[in-house]
């Protein structure tokens, strides 16, 4: 029983230790998940021409083998695909709503430099990125929990092209979205089991 209790109680704190999604954007977006002393790279590189067109090729072949093995079986009822969709998206919302809660955003930073080509054009864009970006940020802080931030805007008045990086990174807490994945899931199936009582019900007063 010890035993059990001490491995519960590991468990129950690596569940409540932060999973963190690092994002790093500069032109080619690159993600990265972290736990504890362990970090994932989870989207590939840009490849090169010759894989991208492999890949192409193989989608090809993939979409004219399905168009071969269609079958005519009949398929689900419009309204019956509808009704599960609504359920689905009403049962996530509590989840959701459950997560965004628990959402932190830490380490945001954002370099652009603006560059239109001429004095007049930079400056007018300047104007514009600078109202946008502020009230963007303002909006987001009132949506999601910001630690810090550093927003770096320059105009570059001798260049014609701009850049920006963007960094940050997410965190949540591997406790609080299982418990969000189990109450939609838990949502869902109650819903779709009330939803099958009440056909079942009107099979049975239609047969009467």
């Amino acid at each position: 029983m010890t035993v059990f209790l001490w491995i519960l109680g590991v468990l129950l704190l690596l569940l409540c230790l932060p999973v963190s999604l690092l994002v790093d954007w500069d032109g080619e977006i690159r993600l990265w998940v972290s736990y504890l002393f362990f970090k994932v790279r989870i989207n590939r590189p840009k490849r090169d021409a010759e894989k991208l067109e492999k890949d192409a090729e193989q989608e090809e072949k993939k979409e004219l083998k399905k168009k071969e093995k269609k079958t005519g079986s009949e398929p689900q009822a419009l309204t019956d695909t509808i009704e599960m969709t609504l359920d689905l998206i009403r049962s996530a919302t509590g989840g959701v709503r459950m997560l965004w809660r628990n959402l932190r955003v830490r380490g945001l930073e954002l370099h652009m430099i603006v560059a239109k080509g001429d004095a007049a054009g930079t400056a007018l864009e300047y104007g514009r990125m600078n109202a946008y970006l502020h009230g963007a940020y303002a909006t987001l802080r009132s949506l999601v929990n910001i630690d810090r931030a550093a927003l770096d805007l320059r105009p570059d008045f001798l260049s014609d092209r701009g850049s920006f990086t963007l960094r940050f990174r997410v965190k949540i807490t591997p406790l609080v979205a299982l418990a969000a994945a189990v109450r939609v899931a838990a949502s869902f199936l109650w819903k779709m089991a009330v939803r099958g009582a009440q056909s079942g019900g009107g099979i049975q007063q239609e047969r009467k």
